[in-house]
């Protein structure tokens, strides 16, 4: 499922509109997405699931989807194929418009609120999209709200320091990264 490559959150909702769980969200085979969910989702194959995506490009993504494999794993959390079957709606939230942009980078923490030093000067990062607001990346550190970052260009000439700072960061338990 191309168009939906770049989400990694969902939230699930009951037949009441209530809020079921949320979820880990990676592509899976044949176009269908995979779900990571708590072990104590009320999964069932027969019935449809309302399903809210995060998507870092497009927004929330409204879904109706049919739920099938849920596998058990040791870390008491379910791994649920997820077909989705109607897009009910989509809104966009942000003020900028986001443009995806992969990007491996190494970026320098300036500063650190709580004192963090990353094991190395540099670090790798990696841009999933960037837009007049801010970019979407990932990085090997949990950086908490309010770190300061520096950046180096070096694709164009003369290469660019550009600083960031650090709004949100959310653990990705798929590849061990944090997203900011």
């Amino acid at each position: 499922m191309r168009s939906m490559e770049r989400c990694r959150k969902a939230e699930l909702y009951g037949p009441d509109g209530h809020i079921l769980c949320e979820a880990l969200v990676s592509a899976g085979p044949f176009d269908d997405l995979i779900l990571n969910v708590p072990a104590s989702f009320p999964y069932k194959t027969s019935i449809t699931f309302r399903v809210t995506f995060f998507h870092s490009i497009r927004g929330l993504i409204q879904t109706v989807c049919a739920l099938s494999g849920g596998v058990l794993h040791p870390d008491q959390r379910f791994t649920i194929r997820c077909k989705i079957l109607e897009t009910v709606r989509e809104e966009e939230r942000r003020r900028h418009p986001r443009i995806p942009v992969d990007l491996d980078l190494e970026a320098a923490l300036l500063r650190s609120p709580s004192g963090f030093k990353p094991d190395t000067l540099t670090f790798p990062v990696r841009t999933r999209d960037i837009s007049a607001g801010g970019v979407y990346l990932t990085c090997p550190y949990d950086l908490e709200a309010g770190t300061l970052l520096l950046f180096r260009l070096s694709m164009v000439r003369p290469p660019l320091r550009l600083t960031a700072r650090v709004l949100h960061s959310e653990r990705l338990s798929q590849d061990g990264g944090v997203l900011y």
